[in-house]
């Protein structure tokens, strides 16, 4: 597996001096774009193919609590490619002890029509060499609820939240979806799909409700689609 050593920052750490779940996914994000740029698929080579990866969501496992105050290991490496889709494989470690599991979805899109795209073959074939066994994690599309009860709270998408798609940030969407589940909620799974981009000055609507096992949360546009989907549930 591709792995890269990572030294946290004080803004990674929340109020128990762990690593704020926003950091990990922010280190996922990370250690998947240095691995397709040592593969030579750099953001610059792909956009200048009009090509991008965007990641359709996540399934996180938190096996024991992330500490701020030592470094961590990052691990990533490609499963399988299906036609339209790419499953990686992650795993953090701290002190020799594995502390976080994770699978994503992530799809080729043509950024000159914004459209989903059959994976090239250059692409599949610069990843052949480092394809990894299943970790077991299957990675799960969430739905919108039916019943979900009317939006608890309202956002605005601000220049700050906006990355290189010009959209809401990954990482950004989930910090607000976060916000709406209990603070001492311990979270032991994260799953997360994202259905739509929300756009600049966009309006989001915050909407949650308990569950079985933990929350689901959505955020909505203004037009009332749904846009990301959040799931937190106990180990």
């Amino acid at each position: 597996m591709f792995t890269k050593e990572y030294n946290l920052r004080y803004s990674d750490l929340d109020n128990h001096i762990h690593v704020k779940i926003s950091s990990i996914l922010d280190i996922l994000q990370d250690i998947s774009i240095e691995h397709s740029a040592s593969r030579g698929l750099t953001l610059k080579n792909l956009y200048s193919r009009s090509i991008a990866w965007l990641v359709q969501g996540w399934r996180i496992r938190f096996l024991e609590p992330v500490a701020g105050d030592r470094p961590i290991t990052a691990k990533t490496g490609i499963m399988r490619i299906r036609q339209f889709e790419a499953q990686r494989k992650y795993e953090i470690w701290q002190d020799g002890a594995l502390k976080v599991i994770a699978t994503a979805s992530w799809f080729t899109v043509n950024t000159s029509r914004m459209k989903v795209i059959i994976v090239p073959q250059e692409i599949s074939d610069a990843y052949d060499e480092l394809n990894e066994a299943d970790n077991g994690l299957e990675f799960i599309k969430l739905r919108p609820e039916k019943d979900m009860p009317p939006a608890v709270s309202q956002t605005k998408v601000e220049r700050r939240d906006i990355d290189t798609n010009n959209h809401m940030n990954n990482v950004k969407s989930v910090e607000v979806a976060l916000e709406l589940i209990p603070e001492d909620f311990a979270i032991g799974e994260l799953m997360i799909t994202y259905r739509k981009a929300l756009l600049p000055s966009e309006t989001v609507l915050m909407c949650a409700k308990q569950t079985e096992n933990g929350y689901h949360t959505e955020l909505k546009n203004g037009d009332g689609d749904t846009c990301v989907l959040l799931r937190a549930e106990k180990l």
